[in-house]
């Protein structure tokens, strides 16, 4: 999703039961109703966070939280140069090598395969795809944890 769409994001808008997020068109970049499917990986992020019934999933639909998150993100590593979009652009990447279908990640993407070649997608390996998978919230928090215990 894009980080426009994340901020205008409302709870109701996600089915863990039909595993999807609706963006509605007049949320979208395109101005198009699509769906993106809930990954297991991105389930468990859901669930760390706590998933409710309403309400903004960013707080007051505010983009400056969502930066300020994207930051506390970007203090966990060590290159502070993150792009704003780059968890879009590197899911993308990543998605197309575990699935080899531009179709399906460019509607994900809400954008045409073409655009999504040109603009989103970089050349990566099924097992980077692999890795970037097991980058679950249990596996985030054992590595701070470690960080932490090596201080």
């Amino acid at each position: 999703m894009r980080p426009a769409e994340t901020c205008q994001l409302d709870w109701k808008d996600i089915s863990l039961d039909e595993e999807r997020i609706n963006i509605a068109g007049s949320t979208g970049k395109c101005h198009r109703y699509r769906w993106v499917k809930i990954s297991p990986i991105l389930r468990q992020w859901l669930e760390l966070i706590g998933i409710k019934k309403s309400g903004p999933v960013i707080p007051r639909h505010d983009i400056d939280t969502y930066e300020r998150w994207r930051r506390q993100l970007l203090a966990i590593g060590s290159d502070d140069t993150w792009p704003f979009d780059a968890l879009r652009h590197t899911h993308a990447s990543f998605d197309y090598a575990l699935r080899g279908d531009f179709n399906v990640v460019a509607g994900n993407l809400g954008n045409s395969p073409t655009i999504s070649r040109k603009h989103y997608i970089a050349p990566a390996t099924r097992t980077e795809g692999e890795h970037f998978l097991r980058l679950t919230p249990v596996y985030i928090q054992a590595l701070l944890a470690a960080e932490k215990t090596a201080k």
